[in-house]
């Protein structure tokens, strides 16, 4: 039984792998197709991923590609002339900054003002090439910002025209404290950096700002807030302040000018820009003449050179005579002092309020003052009751500084050159035809008489030889030529350090009883008048005289000197006048001029070899006020190798507006002041952008496969906010414009 029961077992196994073999062919089968059905299938929705991936890309590139045509295009001023009126004509140098009227692109019409905000960029960005597509397009819409560019609130005080702190102290000298402060309490409004240290025996009260100071000790500062920042004291870490090396107003001196005289009547004095270096004559005008002293807006360069010990090369006592104090400082003194226009106009008079006399920088961006630029070793003195204002004026790129100390770098160093007009080749001599005049009946007179006669000996010899008849007695010849003029024209302020007449002559035989010969200078500048004579020997042959007028003829010289400095020198006319007898003769073979002088130059304190201004310790100050006297700085004082000497009494005022740079700084605050505000401060920034940022909006819209393009809201592809900043404010110059990104956004 059991093996029948294997036997049939077997023989229905073998029947059954015969039918499982189809069973596995058709299994295989199926899950092969399933398999190639998904492959397809997920290969095919990749492919379809991939293309609609690339159409995104593309659109996003598109997108971008546009923006910054039209950023490029409002940096430079593109306009679009695509849909103008013909009567249209595009202004030059345009470039966008928002006037009103103006779109981003310029403008449709002429005669009626249609903002041009939209731009059209056709066939912008290809197709793939294997699609055969048509290029996509792209339409731009530009909307600027309301009260932006142009109009916007102008930015009266940025960190381009700001010094950053109210007191700079740039002074790293061991004896010289950098700011001191020996009574009372200052109060400053902004930081204090100090090159060294700072030494507050009366405190020192900084309001919403830093201290910082290379030297130790912060003691006896404190800091106040009108907000919740917190502000720090850092002394005796880190490194000294920067000096931002501000430029001054003046490249190269101005023309000089004379002291103004005190006028009988009127209510003040008037001062012109210019040069001027006579401290005797202005401080006798300053503390003498009882009206307001006005300097009209402008820039004042003084270099004063009355001192004569401190070995400065352009003393002479020809031209400025010694100070009575024996220095070169300025003194102010019981009087009234204004400096630029005045508010609102017209002239001053007693009436004129200081401060709030001239327009003021802090509150005018309009403004036009004076900028008091000091050199060599000169410096001012207010002195008691002396109440003064002055106003710088507005600058945006740099700060607006009334009170400018030069220093000895960037060309201002060196004392000017000794220019010499001698020899051979560069005396003066005369090139005029000369003429000839004289006394008595003898006709005979002067001759050969040419001005290349007169010019060089060896040329010939002009001879006078009185004829024997005729009256007995003396008679004169004069003979006149011009001519002696420099290679350029000498300015006015220069200051004449030698001066030499060069005569070749023969006087009257046996004229030892007669006159000698004279020569008399006439200076032609407009005003000079004729110097003193001067005489000579009485050779009885021809001989040629060198006469030093400096020493020889001291009055003609100092004349000379004078007319040189206060009237410039472009020439002068020559008379000799001889004397004779009859049968006599007198004989002239040339007349020549020697000169040596310096034409002043900006020049820093250094220059002067033994100068006040740079002396640590016993050196004197730049600038100086007494402590009953009010003085108002409207605008930066920058005085970097100066120190200032600042007293307060009986009065409460602000001295420095718009921050102090200096070397060092002495505040002595005594008497009955009382801390009220702040004498030294700096404005705050003004908030916003300015005149100078424009901003504008962005919407792109992309048009694949077509040549044209809308504003259609399906099409929007990125949006754009961007600042265009025009760093002077002026969109003709397109070199200073740049662009900004604020925000760049991909519409999905």
């Amino acid at each position: 039984m059991r093996r029948r029961f294997l036997r049939r077992l077997g023989l229905a196994r073998d029947a059954g792998d015969r039918g499982a073999i189809l069973v596995i062919a058709l299994i295989v089968i199926t899950v092969v197709a399933v398999v190639t059905g998904l492959v397809l299938t997920r290969g095919d929705g990749s492919l379809r991923a991939t293309v609609a991936l690339r159409t995104v890309a593309g659109s996003t590139y598109a997108a971008d590609a546009a923006a910054q045509v039209v950023l490029n295009g409002l940096r430079t001023g593109y306009w679009d002339t695509s849909d103008d009126d013909a009567s249209v004509v595009p202004p030059a140098d345009w470039r966008f900054n928002n006037e009103l009227s103006d779109g981003c692109f310029g403008y449709d019409s002429a005669d009626v003002v249609s903002e041009d905000d939209a731009l059209l960029l056709p066939d912008l960005y290809p197709p793939p090439k294997a699609t055969g597509e048509a290029w996509t397009s792209a339409f731009v819409t530009c909307e600027p910002e309301d009260a932006t560019g142009a109009q916007g609130t102008a930015r009266h005080v940025t960190n381009a025209n700001s010094p950053g702190d109210a007191i700079i102290m740039l002074g790293n000298d061991a004896g010289e404290t950098g700011l001191y402060n020996f009574n009372k309490v200052l109060s400053v409004r902004g930081g204090i950096r100090v090159n060294s240290t700072i030494d507050a025996k009366g405190t020192i009260r900084v309001n919403d700002a830093n201290v910082w100071a290379r030297g130790q000790s912060c003691t006896n500062i404190t800091l106040s807030s009108s907000t919740t920042a917190n502000y720090t004291k850092n002394c005796g870490t880190g490194t000294g302040p920067s000096d931002p090396n501000y430029p001054s107003d003046l490249t190269s001196i101005p023309p000089w000018r004379p002291v103004p005289a005190c006028p009988a009547g009127g209510a003040y004095v008037e001062f012109q820009p210019g040069y001027y270096d006579d401290v005797k004559a202005l401080s006798d005008l300053t503390t003498s003449c009882n009206k307001i002293l006005w300097f009209r807006t402008g820039t004042y360069y003084f270099d004063f050179h009355n001192r004569s010990s401190n070995g400065d090369p352009l003393y002479e006592s020809a031209v400025v005579p010694p100070s009575d104090a024996g220095t070169n400082v300025w003194a102010i003194g019981n009087r009234k002092v204004i400096g630029g226009e005045l508010a609102g106009g017209g002239t001053p008079t007693a009436a004129t309020p200081i401060p709030g006399a001239c327009e003021n920088p802090i509150d005018n961006a309009t403004s036009h003052g004076v900028q008091f630029v000091f050199g060599g070793d000169s410096s001012i003195y207010f002195d008691s009751d002396t109440k003064a204002e002055l106003c710088a004026t507005y600058r945006t790129d740099r700060a607006p500084i009334v009170v400018y100390g030069l220093k000895n770098d960037n060309g201002q160093g060196a004392n000017p050159s000794l220019s010499t007009l001698a020899g051979a080749s560069g005396a003066l001599v005369p090139t005029a035809v000369p003429t000839v005049a004289g006394t008595g009946s003898d006709p005979a007179t002067f001759a050969p008489l040419t001005a290349e006669v007169l010019r060089d000996q060896g040329n010939g010899v002009a001879t006078w030889t009185r004829q024997g008849a005729g009256d007995n007695g003396n008679e004169t010849r004069t003979i006149t030529v011009g001519g002696f003029a420099p290679p350029a024209e000498i300015p006015r302020g220069a200051v004449l350090k030698a001066a030499r007449l060069l005569v070749r002559h023969k006087a009257a035989s046996g004229a030892n009883g007669f006159p000698a010969s004279t020569v008399t200078i006439t200076p032609t500048a407009p005003g000079s008048t004729a110097l003193p004579a001067v005489t000579l020997s009485k050779p009885t042959s021809l001989t040629s005289q060198t006469i030093d007028l400096e020493t020889d003829q001291t009055a003609v010289y100092d004349a000379l000197a004078r007319s040189v400095h206060d009237r410039g020198y472009t020439g002068a006319t020559v008379a000799f006048t001889a004397t004779a007898n009859r049968n006599q003769s007198v004989q002239l073979d040339h007349l020549r001029l020697e000169l040596e002088y310096y034409v002043p130059k900006l020049r820093g304190p250094a220059t002067i070899p033994t100068n006040c201004v740079t002396t640590i310790g016993s050196g004197c100050y730049l600038i100086n006020t007494h402590k009953k006297s009010e003085v108002y700085l409207q605008g930066t004082t920058y005085v970097p190798l100066g120190r200032i000497y600042l007293e307060v009494a009986n009065t409460d005022f602000q001295v420095f507006r718009w921050g102090v740079i200096a070397r060092s700084l002495y505040a002595n605050l005594n008497g009955a002041y009382k801390e009220t505000g702040a004498l030294i401060e700096l404005p705050d920034n003004t908030p916003g952008m300015g005149i100078n940022g424009t901003l504008v909006q962005l919407k792109v819209y992309v048009c694949r496969v077509s040549a044209t393009c809308s504003d259609d809201p399906d099409r929007l592809a990125l949006k754009v906010r961007a600042q265009i900043w025009d760093k002077d404010g002026d969109p003709a110059t397109s070199a200073d414009r740049e662009v900004t990104i604020l925000s760049w956004s991909h519409q999905r």
